[in-house]
């Protein structure tokens, strides 16, 4: 159009619009270049947007989308959840891509604009696989890869493993659980699989779509599908190492699975399948990969980041339906693997909480293989002493004769030298079968505890190189089975002294420890000794016999004993904790007449016993006794006392005064009166002793009180020596500084 005026005075104004454009772009980036240097990220990220929208209305696409596209990767808008301006965003960044005809760009920004977390335009239908129809490509079928952490998906993905640890070659449980958060009015999104990779001797899984595969459970509602995808085992003997790229290659090393990979809005597919790990350590998932294969585009979103990737909950079945079971606060794609377990069993059925002494224990050690194959396996047993005393123990197997073993301390070294380890084979055993080997023990003399060690070496026979083991370990406490405590009493010897000037040898003792040729002529004296037997077994005991031996009679003399109760060939039923008394006579006498030396007593009591609830055969236990003193050369006085034949219920009271010395000795007597008892007898009187003879006294006592005891004061005092001698009290009588001390039965 012409003008109307003339311009030869003066030009024509420049293009506002542009020069307007300029000024603004001009000072957009003057102030992304201040509010950069101050660190004030939001701001430059507005002012990075504004300066798009300049290049968007001046149609200059290409420096509009090098704008927007490095601004869309890192907007904070997006972790803030500011959706507004992230949706204006997305639709700036779209018309750009669709503009310059950037296939993966578009099809990165029309993944995110399909989150429900965005508004959604009536207009527009919202199905992903027709993102790039009418778009004539220069690169036809682009592929997008794009991290998930730097867009908002509209498919999220976490893994977990069902537990926190497994087993080399054992199947390990996982659950991968897949949710569309896509507008509900959007056509369903198709995953043509699904790639997960590990790191830590577990093979990558790749899972396919398949139409076919129905969920094994839907919920109520239909939102929730619970998948059990079937793996393929992978050989436990494969040396390739997991691949560590965060985006695995769907390669010939990865296990295949299947499962319908179709998600329409708000369904969410949980997928449980199991891997087999192979080697020993830290196994970890390190992403998921998403990938969508179209005929026009393929995407790949990679989940790897690890707040994204955890997943805190199992979707597990019920009889009330799906429910969530909860994971602890371990990172959930994380887990430990071990060695492969030995699945040889060994047991000891017959084992007990104790065992006694001297007796032999047999066990039997049964071995039962459950590994599914034949495997070759040998034995071996060892023990370790947890005890602070020397080892007394001796131990057969399957009927070997005894032996010493070598017993090991706690920290692994032998005690003793001698003897070794319990070793054999048992040889090729099947799968299943069961072998079953005896091991007889025999602990001597202490109480003791040891630790039995049984272990079963092994390898199978499908791997030969590859050696097992399976060890059970268990305590073996040896208990004594009888404790006893002893009285000593003194008793009358019936008869008169020894003569000094004729010896009769019919009347001499002979001692097994004395020389056979010499004969006991010197002076004697009875003793009883009464053994108290308690049983500290757990079960009633059967005490077939209890004999006391002489170990040794020091200083010339000799002892004879017989057994008056609890006769040895007369079997006897001790309870647990029960007391059971043995008394045996004990008659020492000196080999020469004029020996006044004290005598030392070495015995031990040897009890024969069985248990009740078996017909073994009889065990011997030693019981230590402790050493008894016999004096010779001072005067005693034993008391002894015995019930009246008549009713008036009158004590025959006996007080025997020996003097074994060579000299004369004079004694005063005394009988104090008491008010619980009237006596018969001397109440004060003298008595003289010539060497080597015995006087005895006798008081008739009527008690005055029933069921109690009664003290009877009776004093003999050395007139020489001016000394008191002790009463000493036979059976059935108490001693105490006064005398001896007489039971008075409640009837009479």
């Amino acid at each position: 159009m012409p003008s109307l005026y003339g311009s030869y005075l003066c030009e024509e104004p420049p293009n506002q619009f542009l020069s307007l454009a300029k000024d603004r772009l001009e000072i957009l980036h003057r102030s992304v270049e201040y509010f950069s240097k101050r660190e004030q990220f939001r701001a430059v990220e507005r002012l990075q947007y504004e300066i798009a929208q300049v290049h968007i209305e001046n149609k200059n696409w290409g420096k509009a989308i090098q704008t927007l596209i490095p601004l869309w990767q890192t907007l904070s808008w997006r972790r803030e959840g500011w959706w507004n301006l992230l949706e204006k965003a997305d639709w700036a960044l779209r018309e750009c891509a669709r503009f310059m005809l950037d296939g993966e760009t578009l099809i990165a920004v029309e993944w995110e604009l399909l989150c429900s977390c965005l508004g959604a335009r009536p207009e527009r239908c919202y199905e992903f696989s027709n993102c790039l129809e009418g778009l004539e490509l220069s690169h036809p079928s682009p592929k997008a890869i794009i991290q998930a952490e730097n867009v908002l998906s509209c498919i999220s993905a976490t893994f977990a493993f069902c537990s926190k640890e497994g087993y080399v070659g054992e199947a390990l449980p996982a659950q991968l659980v897949i949710s569309s958060r896509a507008h509900p009015d959007s056509a369903p999104i198709v995953l043509s699989h699904i790639k997960l990779a590990f790191e830590g001797g577990l093979k990558d899984i790749t899972i396919e779509h398949d139409w076919e595969e129905a969920p094994e459970f839907i919920s109520s509602d239909g939102m929730i599908h619970l998948h059990n995808i079937s793996i393929p085992k992978a050989s436990i003997h494969s040396n390739e190492s997991a691949p560590s790229s965060p985006v695995p290659l769907h390669d010939s090393q990865s296990l295949l699975g299947s499962s319908n990979l179709s998600f329409s809005h708000g369904v969410t597919k949980a997928l449980s399948f199991s891997n087999l790990p192979r080697d020993a350590g830290t196994a970890e998932a390190v992403s998921i990969t998403l990938c969508v294969s179209e005929k026009l585009f393929k995407l790949e979103v990679v989940v790897s980041d690890e707040q994204q990737l955890c997943q805190e909950s199992l979707w597990v079945r019920s009889a009330a339906g799906l429910l969530k079971k909860p994971l602890g606060k371990e990172r959930s794609n994380m887990v430990k693997i071990l060695p492969k377990p030995p699945k040889m069993r060994i047991e000891i059925p017959d084992l007990v909480k104790t065992y006694l002494t001297d007796e032999i224990v047999s066990l039997n050690i049964q071995f039962i293989n459950e590994e599914g194959e034949d495997a070759d396996v040998s034995l071996e047993v060892r023990l370790y002493d947890q005890s602070e005393m020397a080892s007394s123990l001796s131990w057969a197997f399957d009927g070997e004769k005894f032996e010493r073993p070598k017993v090991f301390a706690q920290d692994g070294v032998g005690h003793t030298e001698d003897g070794g380890l319990l070793a054999t084979s048992l040889g090729k055993m099947s799968s299943f079968d069961t072998r079953t080997r005896k091991i007889s023990l025999q602990a001597h003399l202490n109480a003791a505890q040891y630790g039995l060690e049984v272990k079963a070496c092994y390898h199978l026979l499908s791997d030969s190189e590859t050696p097992m083991s399976k060890t059970l370990s268990t305590n073996l406490v040896f208990v004594r089975p009888f404790e006893a405590n002893y009285d000593f009493f003194p008793r009358v010897l019936p008869g008169s002294c020894p003569n000094y000037f004729h010896v009769d040898d019919n009347n001499s003792t002979t001692d097994n420890n004395v020389n056979e040729d010499l004969k006991a002529a010197g002076l004697s004296q009875k003793w009883l000794l009464a053994a108290g037997i308690t049983s500290f077994a757990a079960e009633p005991m059967v005490v077939e016999g209890a004999e006391l031996l002489v170990l040794d009679v020091q200083d010339r003399a000799a002892c004879r004993i017989e057994a008056t109760v609890g006769a040895d060939s007369i079997p006897a039923l001790i309870p647990p904790d029960e007391l059971q008394e043995r008394q045996f006579e004990l008659e020492v006498q000196k080999i020469d007449l004029e020996d006044r030396r004290s005598t030392v007593l070495r015995l031990q009591l040897e009890v024969k016993w069985r248990r009740e609830s078996s017909d073994n055969a009889v065990t011997t236990t030693i019981i230590a006794v402790p050493d008894l003193v016999i004096p010779f050369g001072e005067p005693r006085v034993v008391a002894s006392a015995q019930k009246g034949q008549d009713d008036h219920g009158l004590i025959h009271l006996d007080y025997m005064i020996e003097n074994p010395s060579m000299h004369v000795l004079t004694f005063r007597l005394n009988m104090e009166p008491s008010d619980n008892f009237a006596f018969s007898g001397p109440k004060d009187s003298s008595l003289q002793l010539i060497p080597l003879s015995r006087h005895s006294i006798r008081y008739e006592l009527l008690p005055l009180v029933r069921g109690t005891w009664i003290n009877p004061h009776f004093k003999v005092m050395d007139v020489h020596f001016r000394k008191i001698l002790k009463i000493n009290g036979t059976e059935g009588m108490r001693t105490d500084k006064k005398g001896v001390l007489i039971w008075v039965d409640a009837e009479g």
